[in-house]
């Protein structure tokens, strides 16, 4: 079966589509490649790479969640940040790797052989905000977000301006695990990494597909929106950038469909369990690059 496939971003990165609804990037420099996340450990992602590329590999984990991080055991060289040890060890459990996988579009598609072995996160590598990857003619930056898992982070491709946020932050980015951070730790988190990365990047690239903004492609006619947002109540904090010229209404702003954005609604020394769904399908976000504010349809 084909598990497989990818799509070119840029010269040097590539974007490899994973069973689960989920996306890795491979980045080529002239010497060196680094692998940003596996997927949930479905097929021979090793082999797959091989065609894609010849050097040497080396994996960078944007967290410890099942859906990013146990394809890794395929790969000898493997950083994480070491704060989501306890996550990855629950998340890779074969079984919860399959209840997952069951809630995707790749449902039934798959054999349980067709998953990789439970691995130890014994031999990885501790990844820490600013440790920066010299591939050969392009170099890749490590800066930590931790929210949606205490050892999120980001990595900024310098020389092709983009910045991969995998999870840290999109349109969706949950908060309600018991794992995740409070919401104001996560807005100290987007403050400080917007502080490290503004006018370093162009574009974004996710993990998921999400809502109405396209993260595969560099966003040439998109309005630029580089803006730390506080929505309700100042409960709920975004970081985007490069969204697109979509449903323009008459005063100029801009608004994107958000599917579901799953936030609690604790604070940092509050009860974790109230999560809750802060915007459902049929509302929007609007915003002119300064103000963004949510209204339902």
């Amino acid at each position: 079966m084909d598990f497989f496939s990818s799509q070119k971003i840029t010269n040097h990165i590539t974007r490899i589509y994973l069973p689960g609804d989920v996306q890795a990037y491979l980045v080529e420099g002239m010497d060196k490649s680094v692998l940003i996340d596996t997927g949930c450990g479905i097929g021979d992602l090793k082999a797959y790479v091989a065609t894609l590329t010849g050097k040497p590999i080396t994996v960078l984990l944007t967290h410890g969640h099942l859906d990013h991080a146990p394809g890794a055991v395929q790969f000898d060289t493997v950083y994480m940040n070491l704060a989501d040890c306890g996550i990855y060890a629950a998340h890779d459990l074969i079984q919860q790797r399959i209840d997952y996988v069951e809630t995707t579009s790749f449902a039934g598609k798959y054999r349980r052989e067709d998953l990789l072995p439970e691995n130890s996160a014994d031999a990885f590598q501790d990844l820490q905000d600013g440790m920066r990857f010299d591939l050969g003619g392009l170099h890749i930056t490590a800066y930590a977000c931790p929210g949606h898992t205490p050892g999120s982070m980001a990595f900024l491709i310098e020389e092709d301006r983009m910045l991969l946020l995998g999870d840290s932050c999109n349109p969706f980015t949950f908060l309600f695990d018991i794992t995740s951070l409070g919401v104001s730790s996560y807005e100290n988190s987007l403050k400080s990494l917007l502080a490290k990365v503004e006018g370093k990047y162009d574009d974004v690239l996710l993990s998921h597909e999400a809502g109405g903004i396209p993260s595969t492609k560099q966003l040439k006619r998109g309005r630029q929106i580089i803006s730390l947002m506080s929505l309700w109540e100042g409960r709920l904090f975004l970081l985007l950038n490069k969204v697109p010229r979509m449903n323009m209404d008459r005063s100029g702003e801009i608004s994107f469909t958000i599917r579901i954005v799953l936030m609690n609604n604790h604070s940092e020394t509050g009860d974790k369990s109230r999560g809750r769904n802060a915007y459902a399908p049929g509302h929007h976000l609007f915003g002119d690059g300064n103000r963004i504010f949510a209204k339902e349809n």
